[in-house]
């Protein structure tokens, strides 16, 4: 049987299928994102086959994201739900236009130089301290945010979450000011 994060992540149109949520070789979700060209972006979008060596050389690019474990806390704390909604923020970790094959937990995705400065901007309202006010390990247990047992270690959480959005914003920001799209990787 699905967990309840599998489950919502099903039915919230992720892309996801059952058995990549799941788990069931026993590896995490990690989340990585990297900066593009609006060319490269270009190319990409012609031919998708760059996407996996793009992803095998985001582990040793420094200027690429990486949130590791901590993506859908981070989503949690910048959207206060599961899945992609209306708003930008939730946009950032599970939005954006898909591009290739399944890598694992669905194809990667991109966001346009346009749609990176409006998440940018919608990133920096988030201050340090309003995103642990929204820190709740309790309810984001029962919500099923992945990777769990959020109430087990609540330290840990408020102080690896913010960090990570902080991440986050600050690599939006250096892609609003190059002029760059980005591509997610969920695997």
């Amino acid at each position: 049987m699905p967990s309840r994060v599998a489950t919502q992540l099903i039915n919230r149109g992720t892309g996801l299928g059952a058995s990549k949520i799941l788990g069931a070789n026993g590896m995490s979700m990690l989340w990585t994102a990297v900066q593009v060209t609006p060319e490269r972006l270009e190319a990409i979008k012609r031919d998708p086959s760059g996407i996996q060596p793009m992803l095998n050389a985001a582990a040793a690019d420094s200027h690429a994201c990486q949130l590791d474990k901590a993506w859908n806390g981070v989503h949690w704390l910048l959207s206060g739900q599961l899945g992609v909604g209306a708003n930008v923020e939730t946009k950032v970790i599970y939005g954006g236009t898909k591009v290739g094959e399944d890598l694992g937990y669905g194809p990667a995705r991109f966001l346009t130089a346009q749609e990176v400065r409006e998440a940018a901007a919608a990133l920096d309202k988030f201050s340090p301290d309003s995103l642990r006010q929204r820190y709740d390990p309790e309810r984001m247990d029962e919500a099923g945010v992945y990777p769990s047992g959020w109430s087990e270690d609540k330290e840990q959480g408020l102080k690896w979450l913010p960090e990570s959005c902080s991440k986050l914003a600050h690599f939006l920001a250096d892609a609003t000011a190059k002029g760059n799209a980005i591509i997610t990787f969920l695997y």
